[in-house]
């Protein structure tokens, strides 16, 4: 085919036919990449639930090899007792809360009486002077 002898009518043909062969290459290679990426999460974790952050933790403990796990074991105790250690200290914050709230309550009910007082002995004032 002598590229010289093409009418411009003709190139343009020629052109928007490479240009489709083109995105129809980029359309083929990104589902290609696509469908690798896709075997590549099934078969790395294709038995678990990825969505499930329980399992997530299951799969990190499994990835661990097995002389640490024993190490990570023993710093971890049952994670019963923990919920429970962090149960009682929410009491105790929750406790604390209430204690200051009830505190901070009582400062704002002393600051709205002085005020009132104030507004009023202010209101009494007033009056005197007007009545003058």
């Amino acid at each position: 085919m002598n590229m010289e002898t093409l009418s411009k009518a003709e190139l343009l043909m020629l052109f928007s036919v490479l240009e489709g062969e083109l995105e129809a290459r980029d359309l083929v290679i990104e589902a290609l990449r696509a469908q690798q990426r896709e075997s590549f999460i099934q078969k790395r974790y294709g038995k678990y639930n990825v969505s499930d952050p329980f399992l997530a933790l299951q799969r990190d403990y499994e990835t661990i090899p097995k002389d640490r796990r024993e190490e990570e074991r023993a710093a971890c105790p049952n994670p019963l007792s923990v919920l429970k250690l962090v149960m009682s200290h929410c009491k105790t914050m929750q406790e604390k809360m209430l204690s200051q709230l009830a505190a901070a309550e009582s400062r704002h009910r002393k600051v709205r009486g002085h005020f009132s007082h104030v507004s009023t002995c202010t209101l009494h004032r007033s009056v005197r002077l007007l009545s003058f």
